[in-house]
This record gives C-alpha cells, sequence and structure tokens, in this order.
C-alpha cells in the first residue's frame, strides 16, 4: 500500500480527533448560533481552547530576546482542525532548545504558557516541540490565527511565528450525499512528469537491478530484483455525525538485503491491515472534502490530514489531492 499511503495520507502535523455527533432541533437554529464561540472574539476563543499542561497568564508573552545564543523556530505550515477536535501543533526549532511556548491569539488579553512538561514530543533542534491544542465543540467554523514561540532554560524568547488555523464543520452543509460506504478502486499519481497507476485488487510489480554482495563476501554482482504489492482493498466510511472508518488490507513483497547474496536472492513477504478512525468535513461551496484519519504507524498514534477536491457522477466520485509542484494524486471511488 505504498502508492496509497503516500497519497492518501499526507504528513502534516495532527493527532487525535474526537469526534462528536451534533443534534439541533430546526426551531433553535438561532440559540444554536448565538452559543457558537466567536472566531473574530480573541478573548472567547481563549476562554474556549483547552491547552494541555498550560497555564493561562494574563497580558503579552516576553518579547524575543536580543541575545544571539537564544532559541530560534521556522515559519510552521498551517493547520486544520474540526469543531470538537484536538489537534497537535509542532514547531520547527531551528537553534537552541525549549522549555516551553508562548501561545497567544492576537488580540488577546492573556497568554497560554506551555511548559516542555507538557509536549507530546521534541525540546532539541532536529525535534519538533508539539502540544495538544483542543478545539470545542461549539466553535464556529472558519479560520483563527495563532503567535507563538518558544523559551529556553534561561527564559531566552525565540522570534514568534503565525499559524491559522482553519476550523472545519464536521460533516457540513448539503453534504448527505457523502453518507455511507466508498471504496476505492484507482488510484493515479502523476510526479516529475511520470505517472503512476493502482489499481485496487490488481498486483503492482516493479522490477530493477541491484548491486548484491556475493557469498564470498568481497564481490559484488548486479542482478533483477521484481517486488510487488496487492492493496486488496481500502473501504471508507462516511457517519452522519462526521465520523470517518478507514478499512485495507494488502501484501508486499520485498527484497531483503541483508540476508541475500548475488546467487541466492531472498524476498520478505509482510500483510497489512489498516483500520483507522477519524473525522471528516465538507465545504460545499468549492467543493473540499477533509479527511482526518488516527492512523496507526509502527506502533505509534499519529494523525493524518488528506484535503481533496471532489466531483461526483452517479455513485462514483473523484477526489484530486494537488501537493503543488506537478504532483497530483487523482483518486477514483464508488459508492455501494
Amino acid at each position: 500500500m505504498k502508492t496509497l499511503r503516500h497519497s492518501l495520507l499526507l504528513v502534516l502535523c495532527f493527532i487525535t480527533v474526537i469526534t462528536l455527533s451534533h443534534c439541533s432541533d430546526d426551531g433553535n437554529d438561532d440559540m444554536m448560533e448565538e452559543e457558537f464561540v466567536d472566531l473574530s472574539d480573541p478573548n472567547a476563543l481563549t476562554d474556549a481552547l483547552a491547552v494541555t499542561g498550560a497555564t493561562v497568564v494574563v497580558g503579552t508573552p516576553p518579547a524575543p530576546s536580543t541575545d544571539p545564543a537564544a532559541p530560534s523556530i521556522s515559519d510552521p505550515d498551517d493547520a486544520f482542525g474540526v469543531q470538537g477536535g484536538e489537534l497537535q501543533l509542532g514547531l520547527d526549532l531551528t537553534s537552541g532548545d525549549a522549555s516551553g511556548v508562548y501561545l497567544q491569539i492576537p488580540g488577546a488579553d492573556s497568554y497560554f504558557d506551555i511548559p516542555a512538561s507538557a509536549f507530546t514530543s521534541g525540546r532539541g533542534v532536529g525535534d519538533e516541540p508539539q502540544f495538544s491544542l483542543a478545539l470545542p465543540d461549539n466553535i464556529e467554523p472558519g479560520e483563527f490565527c495563532v503567535d507563538l514561540c518558544v523559551y529556553d532554560a534561561e527564559n531566552r524568547v525565540s522570534n514568534i511565528v503565525r499559524v491559522c488555523i482553519t476550523v472545519g464543520e464536521l460533516g457540513g452543509a448539503n453534504s448527505e450525499f457523502l453518507v455511507g460506504i466508498w471504496n476505492v478502486t484507482k488510484i493515479v499519481n502523476v510526479y516529475d512528469g511520470m505517472t503512476e497507476t493502482e489499481v485496487i485488487g490488481e498486483e503492482q510489480v516493479e522490477t530493477y537491478n541491484e548491486s548484491i554482495v556475493c557469498a564470498d563476501g568481497q564481490t559484488f554482482e548486479e542482478v533483477e530484483i521484481t517486488e510487488s504489492e496487492t492493496t486488496d482493498f481500502i473501504m471508507l466510511t462516511f457517519s452522519a455525525n462526521g465520523a470517518l472508518r478507514l478499512q485495507s488490507d494488502g501484501e508486499t513483497t520485498y527484497l531483503d538485503y541483508q540476508n541475500s547474496t548475488c546467487e541466492d536472492i531472498q524476498y520478505t513477504t509482510e500483510t497489512y491491515s489498516d483500520d483507522w478512525d477519524g473525522a471528516w468535513s465538507y465545504e460545499d461551496g468549492i467543493k473540499r472534502l477533509v479527511l482526518i484519519l488516527n492512523a496507526i504507524e509502527d506502533g505509534e498514534e499519529d494523525q493524518e490530514v488528506v484535503d481533496l477536491t471532489i466531483s461526483v457522477n452517479g455513485n462514483t466520485m473523484t477526489a484530486v489531492q494537488d501537493y503543488g509542484d506537478g504532483e497530483v494524486d487523482t483518486i477514483t471511488l464508488v459508492k455501494q
């Protein structure tokens, strides 16, 4: 499922979505709107957000330090979350170390002081200090931004970066057509002027030459290697409350380089079976479908976000993911 994982499951920087069921009475729409957390009110947002392990401090964070030994961070990508979801924000630490993070919504009268003890990972260069930010289930859809900086053990403060977070509505207006089970039938990946097509259920075979050490342990010989991969099925289940489930099975056979000699090529065959939950959000005006999947890779939990533009013809959906620089995935799904 190598092609699928690279096409369906992009890395950005999120963890653990909590999907919630929303109920409303037609007669109570005005009341429900009044209860939404207003994205344009920084103090209301500060009160509504929950940052694990953080302390809320009145005022503004300390200014960036002029000391050249102060830590430094690079501009991060913007983020996507859903109502009632929990997302993971990460910072790329380019120098120094991080003993904590300051987070403030522009214009707010207070800020969050997030100590390193609340990080889910990363404190030094080469790591990514990450922390958890929970969105309330009554936050209105739209976008808001947060200003972030890190501080070290000597309380030296880094530069400030801004991350804008798009909040999607669980499910979404005019999204009833999505509810149900969809099977992925084909994935076409275009990159560097080349096109690769994976048909689900069909064996994908790759043959190439590799230099392999011979039995004497001294000489090498170039031999032909044949690896294969078959994705048996990929099934996405969309629930009306915005919950999502992805199931897939497959098998891959690849070169066992360590145990091979040029006279005796060894292969390893592995099977996989994924069953992930998550959430989905659909924006009808621009036909945008965002999938947030709680993935488990190599025994570790992570979250993958897939941002798609879709079109539907009968029971067939075409979903396009454009990575930029000419790389595009086109995924075909058929509804059961």
